[in-house]
């Protein structure tokens, strides 16, 4: 069997589908896997063994005019087109996956968009890459010694450096508390001027050292270091397979979730954009000047498996950032869990994973399993976890029944009555999306044109459809009104 795998996006998407592409090769061993991409992406498939071929093009429009060669191939997968959120309904039928229109957004990293439309005997993967021989020769070559921590200092599709913390003020802070530790700074070719820069600091010290890398070197550095700090960019996949504990920093938790580190046992951390003021949360915590002072305690914490002072952090910090640690299990999937375990965290957790629980039944098991996960992760009693979750789970089980059970109409209703519990506003959101709702938080109105095909039919007359919208501030566009007679099915 031949099959094609295409993605014409940007280094992120590509190594976020190799899992997707390992799986394909778990499921049909003796198949052919080709990956189509940009030129300059046609080293990733010397460090993914399951990229049997690789065909370059310019552009995705461009490949896909060669008609002539498509017909080579049994089956085309588009990545571009999976990781929009689209149902790919004939990849459906061609692996014999369940998924559905209604829980294609039941993931929530991007990786699991694509992990979905595979049987579970192959999903939840970690990133399989392995160490070319070029590679390792590189790296060698450049490096003499190895290093405690590597940093790639540099954003997503950006030469400039993270603006989410200072990297000059870290890599000072980060010295003076550990004068032994050997720092390596990392970028590719066209970055070399900005790591240059970098090193012009005064303040900085010689153990700190930059080297200039491609794919398969920095896989083997990276592979080296036993730490690794790194932006919101796609090289934090390539230290998904290493030992390595990774620091995933990002200014948004939103990018957190969708684009965290694929990986177990590293962090994912959420630092506020604007720089702390010399915050002091008790008399006897640290007082921090910046986000790069909390990061440089942050990280050390870590290096010296100090867990006290990460929670001390972590805890009275929480306007500042958040801190989560990451895991991958069969189970559950791609798992964000907080360092601190308290109301908030607990309700955040919830939100995040309800659509994640697939059996949310009558069955009193599915209590019991999400308690046992919570204390996974946490250092709190089953009484303890029972009080603080009960209620949120109970409210999460009873939005699941509307959402299965009613109209869209009913459902819309239903949410704007519970939005006025604002303790519940989180979970509601996140509930919203399972039926991809527009909830706006001040208006509160919802986008019929978005939800087409989930409205029953229904037969009513023109003036009755306006009443209704106008009365429940229900927008609809004065075309799809138009689209309407008084004898014909109501379909928006």
């Amino acid at each position: 069997m031949k099959l094609l795998v295409t993605c014409f996006s940007d280094l992120e998407d590509v190594m976020m589908c190799l899992p997707f592409i390992k799986g394909l090769q778990d499921l049909f061993p003796q198949s052919d896997i080709t990956l189509a991409s940009y030129q300059k992406f046609e080293k990733i498939s010397k460090i993914a063994p399951y990229i049997h071929y690789f065909l370059p093009d310019d552009s995705r429009e461009a490949f896909y005019k060669k008609e002539a060669k498509l017909f080579e191939y049994d089956q085309i997968i588009d990545i571009d087109r999976l990781l929009t959120g689209a149902m790919d309904r004939d990849l459906a039928a061609f692996l014999k996956s369940k998924i559905t229109d209604e829980n294609v957004s039941d993931y929530e990293h991007r990786i699991e968009m694509l992990l979905k439309y595979l049987p579970r005997t192959v999903r939840r993967t970690h990133l399989h890459l392995q160490e070319s021989l070029s590679g390792y020769e590189k790296s060698k070559n450049i490096l003499k010694e190895d290093f405690d921590l590597v940093i790639y200092p540099f954003e997503k599709n950006k030469n400039t450096k993270s603006n989410v913390y200072n990297l000059n003020q870290f890599l000072s802070y980060f010295n003076q508390m550990n004068p032994e530790k050997k720092v390596l700074l990392i970028g590719f070719r066209h970055q070399l001027e900005s790591l240059n820069q970098i090193l012009d600091c005064k303040t900085l010290n010689t153990s700190i050292q930059t080297a200039v890398v491609d794919i398969e070197s920095c896989l083997s550095l990276i592979k080296k270091a036993k730490y690794f700090i790194v932006g919101n960019s796609p090289l934090k996949y390539l230290a998904s397979q290493s030992s390595a504990t990774v620091f995933d920093i990002h200014s948004t938790l939103d990018s957190l979730r969708k684009n965290g580190i694929y990986k177990d046992q590293s962090y994912s951390l959420y630092l506020n954009e604007k720089p702390l003021q010399k915050i002091v949360y008790r008399e006897d915590e640290f007082v921090f000047e910046n986000s790069a002072h909390f990061l440089s305690y942050f990280v050390t914490s870590v290096m010296d498996n100090d867990y006290e002072k990460m929670l001390l952090l972590t805890e009275g910090y929480q306007v500042q950032s958040k801190i989560y640690k990451t895991s991958l299990s069969h189970a559950y999937g791609w798992r964000c869990v907080p360092l601190f375990w308290n109301k908030e965290s607990f309700k955040e957790f919830l939100a995040y994973n309800s659509l994640r629980f697939t059996n949310f039944e009558k069955d009193i098991t599915i209590f019991e399993n999400v308690y046992d996960h919570i204390m996974e992760d946490s250092d709190y009693s089953y009484d303890r976890v029972f009080y603080e979750t009960s209620e949120y789970l109970n409210q999460i089980i009873h939005l699941r029944e509307i959402l299965s059970k009613d109209s869209t109409f009913g459902i819309f209703l239903k949410l704007q009555n519970l939005e006025e519990q604002s303790s519940y506003k989180k979970i509601i959101q996140i509930m919203a999306d399972y039926l991809n709702f527009d909830i706006h938080q001040q208006k509160e109105v919802l986008k019929i044109e978005e939800l087409q095909r989930r409205l029953p039919r229904v037969r009513t007359q023109l003036k009755d459809i306006q009443k209704f919208l106008t009365q429940f501030k229900i927008y609809a566009s004065q075309k799809i009104l138009e689209s309407f007679d008084s004898t014909s099915d109501l379909r928006i």
